[in-house]
């Protein structure tokens, strides 16, 4: 997972994140920094088992931060095109992302 407290949270790590039972909030950020965004495409969180309508994405940031492939299973910051996470086994709609 990622440290939080560190320079650069996420910096060089592809974290498998399981949605598994039950709601979850995936954090990939903690309103002052985006976690994953530091090492372009070798730096990510590996989403698997996302339900959509159940658990939630959380991001630092705006909607407008972001973009998302075609079929909602990646998202990349915006001001670098540095992907943040891809997801397996499931896909995301806007209403599963919350904004810190």
């Amino acid at each position: 997972g990622v440290d939080p407290n560190s320079a650069n949270p996420g910096a060089g790590e592809i974290d498998i994140i399981n949605g598994n039972n039950g709601r979850d909030t995936i954090v990939l950020g903690d309103g002052s920094n985006v976690f994953y965004s530091f090492s372009g495409n070798s730096d990510f969180a590996d989403i698997q088992e996302f339900q959509t309508g159940r658990d939630t994405i959380e991001l630092t940031g705006t909607l407008g931060d972001y973009f998302f492939n075609s079929d909602n299973t990646a998202i990349f910051l915006r001001a670098n095109n540095d992907l943040i996470a891809e997801f397996t086994n499931g896909a995301f709609v806007e209403s599963d992302l919350s904004f810190i």
